[in-house]
């Protein structure tokens, strides 16, 4: 499948490492046009309409509150699966800049009208989708969204990196999402630094 990742930090760079590895043909795009290691310049999106016209799965791995600059006078082909993988975090680190009420997913969901957004990829770091593997068991990696058949795909891609997928209903669930990712964030990056640590449900 074609897909198009936006952002080349650890969280987009890592995404698209994945993405290659289980056979697409993925095509990376940053506003700085930096090319970031382990990829070429023929992986680099530099016409970003042309891409995303050919594009069936798009990645957002930017701030959360750079994906409408990026995408201004871009048109999104209807029914492209639109991954989101932002948090509306606030500069303090200790809010959300949508919540409550919405969402970032949902905001997303107005600025892209054409996409299915399915919010997945949020509430762990970087290292654990390099490396999902835990001995006591597979983390678990939630997702929300409003299509089915486009959630059934985002499953089998969680699966493919070795998360447990988990359906949480629709998109609305992002507003509880993106806070759950505060606390992956704060022990990960700000208490204890360590991010060696995830989620997982367990049944019986």
């Amino acid at each position: 499948m074609k897909t198009l990742i936006i952002g080349t930090g650890n969280v987009g760079k890592t995404l698209a490492q994945k993405f290659q590895e289980n056979n697409h043909q993925v095509k990376i795009y940053n506003a700085s046009g930096e090319i970031p290691e382990g990829f070429t310049k023929n992986h680099f999106a530099t016409n970003l309409q042309a891409v995303v016209g050919e594009t069936k799965l798009i990645v957002l791995a930017v701030p959360f509150e750079a994906v409408q600059s990026i995408f201004s006078g871009i048109t999104i082909q209807p029914e492209t699966i639109v991954i989101d993988a932002t948090n509306p975090i606030a500069s303090d680190m200790k809010s959300m800049s949508v919540g409550n009420t919405s969402s970032g997913a949902e905001k997303i969901s107005e600025w892209l009208p054409n996409a299915q957004i399915v919010k997945a990829f949020n509430t762990t770091g970087w290292e654990n989708m390099a490396d999902s593997s835990y001995q006591n068991g597979k983390l678990t990696m939630p997702y929300a969204g409003n299509d089915k058949k486009s959630k059934q795909a985002v499953a089998r891609i969680i699966e493919s990196f070795g998360f447990q997928p988990f359906d949480t209903g629709d998109l609305f669930m992002a507003r509880f999402l993106e806070p759950m990712a505060m606390v992956w964030i704060y022990q990960g990056r700000i208490n204890s630094n360590n991010p060696n640590f995830g989620f997982s449900i367990l049944e019986r």
